[in-house]
Formats: C-alpha cells, structure tokens, sequence
C-alpha cells in the first residue's frame, strides 16, 4: 500500500511513532478488506477494537493524533480513505498508543483481551508474542482471585522516572511495590559506590532528593556531602549523554557510579547486543555484568535475565566454550520449579 511507504514521513512531520502510523494503517487496510468480505474477521469484531481505552485525552495530544490522521488520510489510495473518517482514525492512534503490545523486530500489535490486563514494575507474567497470538506466562504463583500484571515499561529505570513515564503515557500515578515510596523501599537502581568501605552500594530511599535519603548498604553510613554533590553531579551528566557516547570503561573503572547503575546498565545492554558476535570475549564480561545487575535490581523472575542467559550461551558457544554454554540456564534458576500457567489470547495483532 503506498501509503505505508509515507509512514516514516508522516512520522516524522507529527511526532507519531513510525509503528503506531504502520499499524493505523494496516487496521484499515484489513477492515476494507472485511468490508469487501474477502477476509476475516468481521468488520464487527474488528470494531470491538474501538471498545478499547484511549488515555490520549488532552488538547495537545488530540491534535497530534488529528494531524497525524489527516496525513495518513491523504497517502491512501482512493479506495481506502471512506474506511474510516478522520476522528475515528485519530481515537485508533490513540487506541494504538493506550494498548499497543510490542513485538520483538515486528513493531507493535493490539492485542484486545492482553490490553486489559493491569501494569506493574514488579509483575507477576510476563508475555510474548509468535506470529499472530500473544502468550501471558505466569512467572509467579497467582492466587485464586489476585489480579494479573505485566510491565508497560521497561522496569530498569529510576523509581521517579518510571513514575513521571507511566504517568505521562498512561495518565496514571503506579502505586506497584516498586514504586510506593517508604522506608523500606530502596531505589537500587541508582546504585553508587561507597567510599567509606569497600564493596558497600550506596542506594536513594525515595527518590533520593536529601542526602540522608542515601546509605551504604554495607557500613549504613551516609556519604559526605561534598561526595553526595559528586554523585548526583556525574549522574547528571551521564544520563544526558547518548547511550553510545556514555564511556562504559573508564566508568567501569573509577567511577562512583556502582555497575548496577541505570545508566550503566543501558549503555551496556545496548553495546552488548552487537558486541556479542563482534566481539564475545568483551561481551561475555558485559553479559555477566548485566546479569548481576539485573539480578540485583529487577523482579526474581524476570524475561530480561532470560534473554541475557540466553545470549550468553550463544556468546560461549562463539568462543568455543560449549561446556561453559551448556552450564547457562535458559532461564534464571528456579523458574521451573513455579507453577507457572500460559494464557493464549487470540489476537487482532499486525506485524
């Protein structure tokens, strides 16, 4: 269709992500196929997606998705464009960006029955999408009547701005585990190193906005202040870098940045993704860096430690360590022993 080759200007020219434009546009070329009734589902069931949640509510993010329907409307071919008027195409965008579900180098799909399962940064499934059908796999137990979550975002980010994201995306404030604020609850994701012992992780109570919010999980002590000021100074000054550009070595080395660190964590999960096969031996020591981060920061069952074993494996299996790559678990240890339950959804997902 011509007009999924002008989604990435239409794109570019509103501010839409490229795949909310491409899904847009696929809905619509599948409803005109339904209506023509050479393809199924219905035109009913299909409209059951307009039934869905739109939090895109207010001034501006309503022309962003009126502009971006126009445009959509007019790249389409004649036959196309009475499919759907503008306003209804502008509260699918919407749709789209409320309960789009991610799939892995495919975009996004909607998924109707998945979009009303509930968020948390500390869920209890988690999903994955193969061609058409979307699979919610238990990674905890779930007790008759407790409610089923998974995590909108990605979950390695600090506790505030993973607040400000759901927010700002979903017009809702997460009051998860993770993200209620008391004393017991430690952001260990904006991990420093400690300078009053060795090894000690100094760790934010809250979101880390007084010093005594920060202490050393090993001596309990509080940092000095001129080296909290340094802390939050570096901090700041890494997490406006591009990922590629934060220097993942020398931080490694003399930083007071702990390697858990959020901003770590994201430089290296992104490098080792090519390093991997470029080159394993520096992305085996980065994979094992990352593992134990996650380990330290995310859920206990997670699908991200997954994937890391996953690549290690392969990372091994490179350096011809196949004893080593036999000894990496598919997932992390003791996943299998829960009673884990799989929930298909059939999907009115596109890739």
């Amino acid at each position: 269709m011509i007009a999924l080759n002008a989604s990435g200007s239409i794109a570019k020219l509103t501010g839409t992500p490229n795949e909310h434009v491409r899904l847009a546009i696929k809905f619509i070329a599948l409803r005109q196929a339904t209506l023509a009734a050479r393809h199924s589902p219905s035109p009913d069931a299909l409209d059951a997606i307009f039934e869905l949640n739109n939090v895109r509510d207010s001034k501006e993010e309503k022309e962003q998705d009126k502009s971006t329907a126009e445009k959509i409307l007019a790249a389409l071919p004649a036959s196309h464009k009475d499919v759907l008027k503008q306003e209804k195409l502008a509260d699918l965008l919407g749709i789209i960006y409320t309960n789009g579900h991610h799939i892995h180098g495919h975009g996004i799909g909607l998924f109707p029955v998945a979009s009303m399962i509930e968020h948390s940064c500390a869920p209890n499934s988690a999903y994955e999408v193969v061609n058409d059908k979307l699979t919610v796999t238990a990674l905890l137990k779930i007790a008759k009547g407790e409610g089923i979550s998974l995590c909108y975002i990605r979950p390695y980010q600090p506790r505030q701005e993973r607040i400000a994201e759901l927010k700002n995306r979903f017009h809702f404030d997460c009051t998860c585990v993770r993200c209620s604020v008391d004393m017991f609850n430690r952001d260990l994701c904006r991990a420093f190193r400690c300078k009053k012992c060795d090894d000690g992780i100094v760790t934010p109570l809250g979101f880390g906005n007084d010093l005594s919010d920060w202490k050393c999980d090993k001596c309990d002590q509080t940092p000095a202040a001129e080296v909290f000021q340094e802390m939050i100074a570096e901090e700041t000054t890494l997490k406006l870098l591009d990922t590629l550009d934060v220097p993942v070595d020398t931080l490694l080395e003399s930083s007071t940045l702990h390697q858990s660190h959020y901003v770590l964590y994201r430089s290296l999960e992104h490098r080792v993704k090519v390093l991997a096969r470029l080159r394993p031996n520096i992305g085996q020591t980065w994979l094992l860096i990352l593992l134990d981060s996650a380990k330290r920061v995310l859920p206990e069952y997670h699908p991200d430690k997954a994937v890391f074993y996953d690549m290690l494996g392969q990372v091994r299996k490179l350096l011809s360590d196949l004893k080593g790559a036999k000894e990496v678990p598919l997932l992390p240890p003791a996943v299998g022993k829960s009673s884990s339950v799989m929930i298909p959804f059939l999907s009115l997902g596109f890739q």
